[in-house]
């Protein structure tokens, strides 16, 4: 009988290779990079994290910092669910071989940089997003204006959340490098507006933008 933990480590790796192995992928994921380094450098030693011991490391990103991120960047939402966001972490770890290691038990329990921005797409993949037709049509210039715009109607965001939200990680309505790079757009937005950037918006974070971000979350919610 074929186990759940080997079922989960079979799905990873198709899920890898048809969507994180491509050409694609990598030019939207160094394009955001910067910013991704900073999200995962400022919530990796975010004050007030619970995790501790042998297995705490200031430089991996643990559970506890990952639904951090999730909550405070407001990715969870009526159809994304906590439930979810852990899925993206558990699923995102790359399995080792000796699990009785020390490092390899950090592993096991942590996000490495290149595990964060494997669990950001498939969190791209859960979200509903808009397409690039949808962000035309709307005269945006981004995704993270069409996401603002539509959140200016509660009941028009909503119905656009149930519409388009995925339960599980399958093959989004638009390719899934697309899906990715309109995240990371809303992210980097969500950040900048909460730390008051005057409207001078530039479409990338700083570790210490991040880190007055999470100052800001963590003392207002």
């Amino acid at each position: 009988r074929v186990s759940s933990e080997c079922l989960l480590l079979e799905e990873a790796d198709a899920f890898r290779k048809r969507h994180l192995y491509t050409e694609q992928m990598n030019e939207v994921l160094c394009k955001h990079e910067p910013s991704l380094r900073a999200i995962y450098a400022a919530f990796g030693t975010a004050a007030g994290a619970i995790s501790t011991g042998e297995l705490r490391s200031p430089d991996l990103l643990d559970y506890s910092e990952w639904l951090q991120f999730v909550e405070s960047a407001a990715l969870l939402d009526g159809r994304v669910t906590p439930r979810q966001g852990a899925l993206c972490f558990l699923a995102s770890r790359m399995a080792v071989i000796n699990e009785s290691s020390h490092d390899s038990r950090m592993r096991m329990v942590n996000l490495t940089f290149e595990d964060f921005m494997e669990a950001i797409v498939r969190m791209s993949c859960l979200k509903a997003l808009p397409t690039v037709e949808e962000i035309d049509d709307e005269g945006c210039g981004n995704a993270a204006e069409f996401y603002a715009q539509l959140k200016a109607s509660q009941t028009r965001y909503e119905s656009f959340v149930n519409e388009y939200s995925q339960q599980g990680f399958n093959d989004p309505r638009q390719p899934m490098h697309i899906c990715t790079d309109h995240l990371c757009q809303i992210i980097i937005h969500e950040m900048e507006v909460k730390i008051a950037k005057s409207g001078n918006y530039k479409g990338e974070v700083s570790t210490a933008d991040v880190r007055r971000f999470i100052k800001i979350t963590s003392t207002f919610g």
